[in-house]
């Protein structure tokens, strides 16, 4: 059970990770569309 737990949790967070750093990669993108 701890095992599937911390899995889970490992999954979870990088899947949270990865969203995180795209959303912040898209608005940084976009911001530096609309400067130049």
């Amino acid at each position: 059970m701890l095992a599937i737990t911390m899995t889970q949790g490992w999954m979870i967070g990088i899947i949270a990770f990865m969203a995180v750093f795209g959303i912040c990669a898209g608005v940084f993108s976009a911001l530096g569309k609309k400067r130049k």
